[in-house]
């Protein structure tokens, strides 16, 4: 890889393509663009199993025993398919994540911190309708001219995330 007189990135390749292309040329955003694309997402399985090593394979409990002795591991049959709440895999988790977990994972963002002190915030609501979302995006933000705190502060109109 190296930058051209023209700013551009050239990216020489091990082996000629059959059409004979040994090199491939872009602009700076383009490859950053091919770059990023090839980036896993934080905290993603890069090593992917199927078959009976699959995390919910109905074998996989025979296959892979972890240093358990041999009586604890439980035989599948009919009576034991997994799908109860103690399967043959143990208590199941919930699928469902929170909007504050999935932005994390997806994109190493920590959504539960204050930005201003490093404080820990809490969910107190969310907003679902399309009307209150463009209202409260519409209004001013905090610490510009016109915006004042609201006198009562009982309802939670437009308040998203409290600090504890």
């Amino acid at each position: 890889m190296s930058a051209s007189v023209h700013g551009r990135v050239a990216v020489t390749l091990k082996r000629a393509w059959q059409d004979g292309t040994t090199r491939l040329v872009f602009e700076p955003l383009e490859f950053l663009a091919r770059l990023a694309a090839l980036t896993p997402r934080p905290e993603i399985n890069l090593l992917l199993y199927h078959g009976v090593l699959a995390p919910h394979a109905r074998w996989r409990a025979q296959v892979v025993s972890y240093g358990r002795p041999v009586s604890e591991i439980a035989v599948p049959g009919p009576a034991s398919s997994g799908s109860g709440p103690a399967g043959a895999h143990g208590p199941r988790r919930p699928r469902n994540s929170t909007w504050a977990g999935l932005m994390r994972r997806a994109f190493a963002i920590d959504m539960l911190t204050c930005p201003r002190c490093g404080g820990h915030l809490r969910m107190v609501g969310t907003l679902e309708d399309p009307v209150a979302v463009r209202e409260v995006l519409a209004a001013p933000a905090p610490g510009r001219a016109g915006w004042s705190r609201p006198a009562d502060r009982s309802s939670n109109d437009g308040v998203l995330i409290s600090s504890d």
